[in-house]
């Protein structure tokens, strides 16, 4: 199997629960593999365990998910929205019973933060705060993280993900700002284009991250201040 996948080692992991946080919006959590280790911010494939099919991969049974929890959780979980009318691979997630076992491989990370930053805003489209909530946690956990921290996040549907969560901490230097629109979104991100020392992380639809790079280097922000949940061959792409 693992030859299938250019030689990628596969990690089976069991299946704990599943969370509902919002209408539509559950996270998944499962046990995680002795070997197993990551830093926040981090991005992992997932599959079931017969997505192997004629010798090759089942496209329709893998996904790749931002790792949600931090590894001092004592589980890998990721969050994801659900329609009514979703894929075969979001059917299945709402079908797992407790120990049920999936495969996870290809873990990597893009949007690594360093400390000596004075200033970083994360700016995120609806579930895409999934991604940033560990490094948030990071931040209110150790005092030794004393840049300004602003976590932006737009949703339509109002349903604010980990809101009370992040909200409950007093850690100074830490701003939780939800907004609705669009509008309201740029408004608040003229208000971060003041310190002209800010770090921005984007994460949401290709559209979205392609909308606020344009606004971000219209407004003279460099590209190397800017940082997106992709490759860096994809990257170049956007930037």
């Amino acid at each position: 199997m693992d030859k299938i996948l250019n030689n990628i080692k596969l990690e089976k992991t069991k299946f704990i629960e599943k969370v509902k946080e919002a209408n539509g919006t559950f996270t998944f959590k499962f046990k995680i593999p002795n070997n197993i280790t990551w830093t926040e911010g981090t991005h992992f494939h997932i599959a079931f365990t017969d997505f192997i099919k004629d010798s090759k991969p089942d496209k329709d049974l893998v996904r790749s998910f931002s790792i949600m929890s931090l590894n001092e959780e004592n589980c890998l979980a990721f969050t994801t929205r659900i329609k009514e009318s979703c894929s075969v691979f979001k059917q299945k997630l709402m079908k797992l019973n407790s120990g049920d076992e999936m495969f996870i491989f290809k873990i990597g990370n893009n949007i690594e933060v360093k400390s000596e930053y004075k200033s970083v805003v994360f700016i995120s489209m609806g579930v895409g705060i999934a991604t940033f909530r560990p490094l948030i946690k990071k931040y209110i956990i150790f005092p030794s993280l004393n840049y300004n921290l602003t976590n932006i996040n737009v949703d339509s549907s109002k349903s604010y993900l980990f809101k009370g969560e992040l909200e409950s901490s007093n850690k100074d230097g830490l701003s939780n700002i939800y907004v609705q629109s669009r509008k309201e979104l740029y408004q608040e991100i003229d208000n971060c284009l003041k310190n002209r020392d800010s770090q921005y992380y984007i994460v949401g639809s290709d559209d979205f991250i392609k909308n606020l790079i344009s606004y971000l280097i219209y407004n003279s922000v460099k590209k190397d201040n800017i940082f997106i949940d992709k490759k860096m061959d994809l990257r170049k792409t956007f930037l």
